[in-house]
């Protein structure tokens, strides 16, 4: 399969990503994300050339635009310490929602978060 891989920064994130991708087998282009513009002109080539079709459409109406209810703040406010782990909980929790996985609210993401290594 070929992947089109946008990222702003090839962070350790990005490059652990894209080594598990190739070690599977999959071709990968890694291209810098730029802007929201370059974003949205990706993903809808992407469907128009018929590799991702309802995928990119879903993303392009709705998944771009959820975000978070919470921020960093809200988690050191509840006692999580400064540091990378406030970044990897919002992540997860982003990840959640975009599965569907999560109620509304900021309840239920601090919640989410909390929760992630045992913190609740």
């Amino acid at each position: 399969m070929r992947i089109l891989f946008l990222t702003r920064s090839f962070n350790s994130l990005a490059q652990r990503l894209y080594l598990d991708l190739t070690a599977l087998g999959q071709e990968v282009s890694v291209e810098f994300d730029i802007s929201d513009a370059v974003t949205i002109e990706a993903v809808a080539l992407g469907g128009a050339l018929g590799n991702a079709g309802s995928e990119a459409r879903e993303w392009i109406e709705t998944l771009r635009h959820v975000q978070l209810q919470i921020t960093g703040a809200d988690l050191l406010a509840a006692g999580i310490p400064t540091g990378p782990e406030i970044g990897r909980r919002l992540g997860a929790v982003l990840g959640r929602k975009l599965d569907g996985e999560l109620e509304d609210g900021p309840d239920a993401e601090l919640r989410a978060a909390l929760e992630e290594r045992g913190w609740a």
